[in-house]
């Protein structure tokens, strides 16, 4: 947009272009007067809402070089503002008005010169959404906050050290887990019993300080080598499940087992009879007349069935 101002303030000519709502440093003001480059300009807006914004000084753009005032010989210089986007977050008619100020040590120092009012419209958009100042009570929750995840890494609600080995000068938090390296052996995780625990060994005489720790993993347990051997073994009933029971402990199983007795088998058909032929025994499942096997033993020990 670019305005023309007479001698007097009054607007002669202007162009606005478009402004839309929501804009923010993309639509500038220049304003062309009669006037010494040196002067202070200022714009005031007046919003679609009614409220009045505080003068803003305009940017001096020097001389217009070839363009002259014919009454008074002056030539014309150049001042410019960009609207930030207070003055387009409401869409409707702005009405900006451009005063002039003398600049100090000249002799009219303080006088104004104000020129007539123009207009332009802001056309209607997406108004944009900026975030409230936060209040106090915000940053007060936020240290409360930071407060909160300090005591919980001070009690082991993270296990911030957990692989790092027992050290005699740092303060462990209750239910914190350390490393603890023993000579000769494997080691050990311990987890801190209390609050302010500093300077209890864990095994200072070759037994765990149960006032200040508690064992969760003993490495030279895991590193021996386990035992398994068979314990009782025992009959159950017929058709109930067969079952195995570590009766030792993890390290040295001893397993007890219970297995159920069969089901009956099947009935045979029984032996009718038997006689002796020719130094063979032969036995009959039914009467020699009626259809059946025989089965017959021969002396070399050969066993030959014949079905009927």
């Amino acid at each position: 947009m670019i305005f023309f101002v007479a001698n007097d303030g009054t607007v002669i000519k202007g162009t606005a272009g478009p402004v839309y709502q929501g804009s923010a440093n993309v639509n500038s003001i220049y304003l062309v007067a009669p006037f010494a480059a040196g002067l202070t300009a200022t714009v005031s807006f007046r919003l679609p809402n009614g409220r009045v914004t505080q003068p803003a000084v305009m940017t001096p753009q020097g001389d217009m070089e070839g363009i002259v005032n014919s009454q008074t010989g002056q030539t014309y210089a150049g001042w410019s503002y960009t609207m930030p986007d207070s003055i387009a977050c409401k869409y409707g008619m702005v009405t900006a008005q451009f005063y002039f100020y003398a600049p100090a040590g000249n002799a009219e120092t303080g006088s104004v010169t104000a020129t007539g009012s123009v207009s332009f419209e802001v056309g209607r958009g997406t108004a944009a959404v900026l975030p409230e100042t936060p209040d106090e009570d915000v940053y007060g929750e936020i240290l409360n906050n930071l407060s909160l995840l300090q005591q919980q890494l001070n009690s082991s609600e993270y296990a911030s050290r957990a692989i790092f080995a027992w050290e005699s000068t740092k303060t462990y938090g209750a239910n914190e887990i350390v490393y603890y390296a023993r000579t000769g052996g494997e080691g050990a995780f311990v987890k801190s019993v209390a609050d302010g625990n500093k300077g209890n060994d864990p095994y200072a005489n070759g037994t765990l300080d149960g006032t200040h720790w508690v064992q969760v993993v003993n490495f030279d347990e895991i590193a021996q080598g386990a035992t398994v051997r068979v314990g009782k073994v025992t009959t159950g009933a017929a058709g109930t499940s067969a079952t195995v029971t570590n009766v030792g402990t993890a390290r040295a199983a001893i397993f007890d087992f219970t297995i159920p007795k069969g089901d009956t088998g099947v009935t045979g058909a029984g032996v009718y009879g038997f006689e002796i032929e020719g130094g063979d025994l032969v036995l009959y499942s039914q009467e020699e007349e009626s259809p059946g096997s025989t089965y017959q033993i021969r002396t070399d020990g050969t066993l030959t069935i014949t079905f009927n």
